[in-house]
């Protein structure tokens, strides 16, 4: 999508909500590591016990098995692979930190001086 606003990109203020994005996401995968490590916790006292449901005072945890079909499109032929394939389109935002960090930020910075124009024709 272009830019709409003929004013000039703030960095600055660009700069701030990636260091907040970034800070999140480092904080995500702390807490993704702690949800696995207790949910292996659980899964042993289950698996120890036999039982597939476990309920406390505030909490139940049931254990189930599911499965999930799939298909490869090498496994099929070109002619079903296109008729029947589903495509789905969808924006995905990439962050990733800069080596160097703020070091990187001038670079950056006198790349991006100038004003954001429309694209649209």
């Amino acid at each position: 999508m272009a830019p709409k606003a003929k004013d000039s990109l703030d960095l600055a203020a660009v700069e701030k909500v990636l260091q907040k994005w970034n800070a999140a996401k480092k904080r995500e995968q702390e807490a993704s590591k702690e949800v696995e490590s207790c949910k292996t916790e659980v899964e042993k006292v289950m698996m120890k016990t036999g039982m597939d449901v476990i309920k406390t005072s505030s909490f139940e945890v049931t254990k189930r098995q599911q499965s999930r079909e799939s298909v490869s499109k090498a496994d099929l032929p070109k002619e079903i692979f296109e008729k029947y394939a589903k495509t789905s389109s969808f924006v995905v935002l990439s962050l990733k930190e800069v080596k160097g960090g703020k070091s990187s930020a001038p670079k950056a910075a006198a790349k991006a001086k100038g004003v954001m124009k429309s694209t649209k024709k």
